[in-house]
């Protein structure tokens, strides 16, 4: 028979160790770890949001459907420090203002390249018809970033990124014609291609 304190004593070894059995890291498991947002268009390599000297704001194609927001510009007037204002219904003229400055010192970008209409006064931006249905994601960069990209980014920088295709996706489209006219001689090579 054993003493009556060393069996306590086992349990209560028992009930210390149970915790670290129940709770204890299983090595199988793998660690998950949230990653903080990276920016490229602040500094034009990737960059963590931290470590940046200016104001961002990044908004996620998720946070976009979450909001249900249709236009780019809807998108645009929930960032702080950006002004939008469209002069009519949808579709009309819209100037944005970052910072105070004009319209012309906020440089909007798709993909990296500078979005303009050249048919607008002073070559403007106009995202009055640009939708969210095939965003990634908006990096909007406050403050001036003239070193950067130039004279147009005084205010700041709209960087919109669009979604990447898929590999290996199949491109659909018609090969034959819809419409033949019954006379009409079609070259040989021609008609290999279309049936």
């Amino acid at each position: 028979m054993q003493h009556p304190v060393v069996k306590l004593s086992v349990f209560i070894f028992a009930l210390y160790l149970a915790p670290l059995n129940a709770f204890g890291a299983d090595p199988s498991a793998e660690e998950t770890s949230v990653l903080e947002d990276v920016v490229v268009s602040a500094t034009r390599t990737p960059t963590r949001i931290s470590q940046l000297g200016t104001s961002v704001t990044v908004i996620t194609s998720k946070e976009i459907e979450a909001k249900q927001q249709i236009q780019v510009i809807d998108v645009l007037r929930s960032v702080p420090g950006v002004s939008v204002i469209q002069s009519g219904p949808k579709g009309a003229a819209v100037s944005i203002f970052m910072r105070g400055t004009a319209n012309k010192h906020t440089l909007i970008l798709v993909d990296g390249i500078e979005f303009r209409d050249p048919s607008a006064p002073a070559a403007e931006s106009n995202l009055s018809n640009l939708t969210t249905d095939n965003i990634e994601r908006i990096e909007v960069i406050r403050g001036p970033q003239s070193v950067l990209y130039g004279s147009d980014a005084i205010g700041g920088v709209i960087n919109i990124i669009t979604k990447k295709g898929q590999k290996n996706q199949p491109v659909m489209f018609p090969l034959k014609p819809v419409h033949t006219a019954p006379n009409v001689a079609w070259p040989a090579a021609l008609l290999a291609m279309i049936m």
